[in-house]
């Protein structure tokens, strides 16, 4: 003998449910719940109070899929690991929270088959737009097949080599000229650049920075200076310069001067420039 379904599946409440217990018609109450101006106040305040009261849920993805567009924005972060990018996804989440639009991160790992499948997942769920912060090496035909989607498309941090896109960063070469100068003008001489050598467009710029403050100084600009290092935390803490030299006395006692050997651990590097963390640098 079967047992009597005490728990029957309750009838989901409709968008015709909610209009009627509104007084309105279906499309009032779907545009209402779009979020549009179009509604007067106290029309919007009745249909949403009605929904509430039915328990009605909006089918958000329905109505993305009937639109073709959504209130999502994808963020493609190429390295959370680092804290700079971590607290710039933070600041951006919020702004766009603001203004009434959900984030989907993704973070690619500096992998470009993963940025790919991002970028045609986002394409694939009507992002209303993303934010790209590109891994290295991406290639400008994939730039140009997101932007070609028709999803607005925001480049940050790394911009593109080619192409023209909108892209929201710092003054790289500028930075990096005026770093450059300010030890210059602490007194040191022999002064290296740590980055992804050839890694782009950024590096491209920094370097520039920073040989023009050298140039601009009649510094000796030494190839051996170049340290090519991984873009981490550990890459800046363990890389090994090949004969770089480094100042010891960064607080200004003294200008002497200490070379580290190439293949030298990090350690001695650290013990050759011991005011560093005191000199405010």
């Amino acid at each position: 003998m079967n047992e009597p379904n005490h728990n029957p599946k309750r009838r989901s409440v409709t968008i015709t449910d909610v209009a009627s217990a509104a007084g309105v018609s279906k499309s009032t109450v779907s545009l209402v719940l779009q979020g549009s101006s179009l509604i007067a106040p106290e029309t919007s305040d009745r249909v949403r109070k009605s929904a509430a009261a039915l328990g009605y849920v909006y089918n958000r993805r329905a109505a993305d899929l009937r639109r073709k567009s959504s209130n999502m924005i994808g963020i493609v972060i190429n390295d959370l690991g680092n804290p700079f990018f971590a607290e710039m996804l933070v600041g951006m989440e919020r702004r766009l929270a603001d203004s009434g639009y959900i984030s989907l991160m993704a973070h690619t790992d500096e992998r470009l088959d993963v940025q790919d499948k991002v970028l045609t997942s986002m394409h694939e769920y009507h992002a209303a737009g993303v934010i790209l912060c590109p891994a290295f090496d991406t290639p400008h035909a994939l730039l140009e097949r997101t932007r070609q989607s028709g999803i607005p498309l925001v480049i940050v941090v790394r911009e593109p080599a080619t192409g023209s896109y909108n892209f929201v960063g710092a003054d790289n070469e500028y930075g990096t000229f005026n770093a450059t100068r300010h030890l210059v003008e602490q007194g040191h001489r022999r002064i290296a650049l740590l980055g992804r050598v050839g890694g782009g467009p950024v590096y491209d710029r920094r370097r520039a920075g920073f040989e023009r403050a050298m140039r601009e100084h009649d510094l000796p600009i030494t190839p051996d200076w170049f340290i090519d290092i991984a873009l981490t935390r550990e890459g800046g803490r363990d890389g090994r310069p090949a004969d770089a030299v480094c100042p010891a006395g960064l607080s200004g006692a003294t200008d002497e001067v200490r070379a580290v050997q190439r293949g030298a651990p990090a350690a001695a590097l650290r013990a050759a420039v011991p005011a560093r963390r005191g000199a405010g640098l």
